[in-house]
């Protein structure tokens, strides 16, 4: 019989301007304090089922910044560091993992399983995903691709786990055409990930027409 034992975490924070906010965009239940330039995040009887990641917004962050240390022997050492002005911009993602369930797959159903896991669990907050399995035929885990969150992180998991070899021939075609007929999402970058053996079927599976890809 297992037992599950919880971890407690707590971080503190410490920084060069006031805190403006404290959040966990993976564990947002967590308890969280800061005033001035200290703060702490505090998290009680977690499971370490994915990354824990912690955000932390200054007032005035990327500030040039200067430090001097004296050694014991009278040495001094200074440290100056500046910043250049970057913008970055993070492009939101839709990430569709179309999965081979035939039957050439069966000896391989672990390594994917275990692969698709990894793939899921590593997924960044805000991203949009979808998983789709095909043979034959082919069956999307969702209708549309959905938010990743703590609610559809574990029908995916659920789902992967219960994954087979089962679906018939490899028709790689249909999910393809499924997966790229989907409206897309404006300012959302699609992708899509295939995992298979490659071991297609020979038609006559249907050809459907591939749809061009919507710009963004």
């Amino acid at each position: 019989m297992q037992r599950h034992v919880g971890l407690d975490i707590q971080v503190d924070f410490k920084t060069r301007s006031n805190i403006k906010q404290i959040k966990s965009p993976t564990h947002p239940t967590m308890a969280v304090h800061f005033e001035a330039r200290t703060g702490s995040a505090r998290m009680q009887n977690i499971k370490l089922e994915r990354d824990v990641v912690l955000l932390c917004e200054e007032e005035a962050p990327h500030q040039p910044r200067a430090s001097v240390e004296v050694g014991a022997g009278g040495a001094i050492t200074g440290l100056v560091t500046l910043f250049p002005h970057i913008l970055f911009r993070d492009q939101p993602r839709e990430l569709v993992f179309v999965i081979d369930r035939s039957g050439s797959m069966q000896p391989k159903m672990d390594q994917t399983r275990a692969a698709l896991r990894l793939f899921v669990l590593a997924l960044p907050p805000g991203t949009r995903f979808n998983i789709v399995g095909f043979g034959a035929d082919f069956q999307p885990l969702f209708e549309e691709s959905v938010l990743y969150g703590e609610e559809s992180l574990a029908i995916a998991l659920d789902h992967v786990e219960t994954m087979q070899a089962d679906m018939g021939g490899t028709n790689v075609l249909q999910p393809l055409a499924f997966v790229l007929s989907q409206p897309a999402v404006p300012g959302v970058q699609r992708q899509v990930i295939i995992l298979t053996d490659g071991q297609v079927s020979p038609f006559p599976f249907p050809a459907p027409s591939l749809p061009p890809s919507p710009p963004l």
